[in-house]
């Protein structure tokens, strides 16, 4: 072979290996959109979800296959967010119903997301917003029939 043709074949790998190299970084690298005034808000919300008033307990109770989590009780000033999982085996939890009938101190829920499902609705989380509560008992039934009901998460 001529030095020539070795070249070109060195330059077409160097070439090959440098885009596979820059393509890898491109679409590795975490989207980065641009702040804008709506970014800043969710930061600043956020950060008052962080230094709200939160347990470090977590709460637990299993019935019919089913089991409930708390995995987060924050409370804020005007609002208590009180995150939770639910998993089993059997039914589809990720049926909105449910969440619109939770109760805290027998208020309904203001609002609620949900944050992650996964086994067609077997394994879903949750955030649920209520008015601000310092007490009271938090009722949720996720089928007819099993209901939940945490007393004292204040505790």
């Amino acid at each position: 072979m001529t030095v020539v043709k070795l070249m070109k074949h060195f330059l077409i790998i160097l070439l090959t290996a440098v885009s596979g190299i820059v393509a890898v970084s491109l679409f590795t690298r975490p989207n980065q959109a641009p702040q804008d005034s709506t970014d800043t808000d969710v930061v600043v919300q956020q950060a008052v979800v962080d230094v709200g008033k939160a347990t470090t307990n977590t709460f637990s109770q299993s019935e019919n296959g089913i089991e409930v989590i708390i995995t987060d009780l924050i409370q804020l000033e005007d609002s208590t967010v009180i995150k939770l999982t639910l998993d089993n085996h059997q039914y589809d939890l990720n049926q909105e119903t449910i969440y619109e009938g939770a109760l805290l101190d027998g208020a309904p829920v203001q609002s609620f997301t949900i944050l992650s499902k996964a086994s067609g609705g077997h394994h879903v989380e949750v955030e649920l917003v209520f008015r601000a509560r310092e007490a009271g008992a938090f009722v949720i039934t996720p089928v007819a029939g099993t209901t939940f009901t945490f007393d004292d998460l204040w505790k």
